[in-house]
């Protein structure tokens, strides 16, 4: 049986990513100065893209591993690309490359994360 349901889990972050960029600040009044934006954005792009991976995982076992999770990488790092683009238009916000980076290697560190139960799973069953 597929758990489509689980897709809820990365769209609703990477909605609430997109929410956050279109704001002139974050809520609250909330201020993060450098460096820890830039663990702000590596945390939420590794949740982002470790929740992905999770929910390709449980739902779509047809593409092989090391080429879903680059898929997965790519496609974090363009929605990165597009979220700090966004931010160039939004009032307050800016696009700033260091940003972009700090989003795409978030997305790598989501992904060791979330692969770790696969590597622990082979080394117990080899």
């Amino acid at each position: 049986m597929r758990r489509n349901w689980i897709w809820l889990l990365p769209l609703s972050v990477a909605a609430t990513i997109v929410w956050l960029s279109s704001r002139p600040g974050y809520p609250f009044g909330i201020s993060l100065p450098a460096p820890f934006d830039k663990l702000a954005h590596m945390a939420a792009f590794g949740v982002l893209a470790a929740l992905t991976e999770i929910a390709w995982r449980y739902t779509h076992r047809d593409l092989p591993r090391l080429r879903r999770l680059l898929v997965i990488f790519i496609g974090v790092a363009i929605f990165g690309a597009s979220d700090e683009i966004h931010q160039y238009f939004v009032p307050g916000r800016a696009c700033d490359f260091h940003d972009w980076m700090a989003d795409a290697t978030g997305g790598a560190v989501g992904l060791a994360l979330a692969s770790l139960p696969l590597l622990w799973r082979r080394n117990m069953a080899g």
